[in-house]
């Protein structure tokens, strides 16, 4: 009824809109509009807000939330360096060694155990071995009695008639130089058909033959040692035999002879000069006569040039000036 006057009154004019005073209501009215209205011209394009600077978290604050301390952010502690093994106790440290140790060893009596399966006349498991197998058992040696148990496992890996193949021969070889045992280098190879140890290369039959000579000098400190220690299994009466053992076995390993290697002879040379003996002498001038025999092929070019690394030719300084000239002249136009 009511919009029904309203629209008779507008249309035959009895009726006018008259204007709203201004007031309190009107005046809230007009800013929220205006604020609106240019909060909306102030808005940009999303495009012109990502080129233009990055506005601050101040200018966004929102009036009408509570105001609260917001807490500074902590850095987290940083964490102490820890100490070195420098400053630990020395007990401490031997206590961390012996565990070292004790660790290492039962590593060393679980892989032989595991490797025992496959030795031996009758094995235990009809499968094969790993190529690595006596690798993995090599690395865990590092003492004399460890030695000991890996040349018994090595004599069982051939009654299963299993190879070992020749670097893994040499690896053998080079441990037993490097724990100071190269006597025991040397029974392997002096009993090929019951270890099967082969010198694969002309360097480790060097290297072997100098720690032999190094260990059979009355000033090595190896010597004093080893005397009051037995060998395993010696192959010759004196240290001096077993140096002049290992270069007599070059030939069975399809290497030179020592007389047409100079490194070699020159380090049996330098031995036997320092050992005051008669058999040393003797046996210093029959190595002299072989050596003198080689000048002729040296001159007439049918010797063959063998290769000598630096460190090779180290070994044998002392006895190179023993050699004649032309085997000197020779090693020297060898080494690269």
């Amino acid at each position: 009824m009511l919009i029904r006057m309203l629209q008779t009154g507008l249309r035959t004019r009895t009726l006018s809109v008259r204007r709203v005073p201004d007031g309190p209501g009107n005046v809230v009215r007009e800013i929220h509009h205006t604020a609106s209205a240019l909060k909306k011209k102030r808005t940009t394009p999303r495009f012109e807000e990502e080129e233009g600077p990055m506005k601050s978290e101040q200018d966004e604050v929102d009036l009408f939330a509570a105001v609260t301390s917001k807490p500074s952010p902590s850095k987290p502690p940083s964490p102490s360096p820890a100490p070195s093994i420098s400053s630990y106790p020395l007990a401490a440290q031997n206590t961390e060694q012996a565990q070292t140790v004790v660790e290492r060893h039962a590593r060393f009596l679980v892989t032989h155990g595991s490797i025992s399966r496959f030795c031996g006349k009758k094995p235990s498991t009809r499968y094969l071995p790993r190529h690595r197998a006596l690798l993995e058992l090599l690395d865990l040696v590092h003492s004399r009695a460890e030695l000991d148990v890996f040349v018994d496992t090595i004599i069982g890996w051939r009654q299963a008639k299993r190879q070992v193949d020749l670097h893994t021969a040499d690896c053998i070889i080079t441990k037993c130089i490097d724990l100071g045992h190269p006597q025991v280098a040397l029974m392997l190879i002096a009993n090929r058909p019951k270890y099967g140890i082969d010198l694969s290369s002309l360097s480790t039959a060097r290297a072997l033959l100098h720690a032999l000579v190094q260990h059979a000098r009355p000033s090595s400190p190896t010597a004093s040692e080893s005397a009051s220690v037995e060998p395993r299994s010696p192959v010759t009466s004196s240290a001096l035999d077993d140096a002049f053992l290992a270069a007599a076995l070059y030939p069975q390993f399809r290497l030179p002879e020592v007389s047409t290697d100079p490194i070699s002879s020159a380090m049996l040379l330098s031995l036997s000069n320092s050992i005051d003996d008669a058999e040393a002498r003797k046996r210093a001038s029959a190595l002299k006569r072989e050596l003198e025999a080689q000048k002729d092929g040296i001159r007439s070019g049918s010797a063959k040039s063998l290769f000598a690394t630096k460190k090779e030719r180290a070994w044998g300084a002392d006895g190179m000036l023993l050699l004649p000239p032309e085997l000197r002249w020779q090693s020297r136009k060898e080494t690269r």
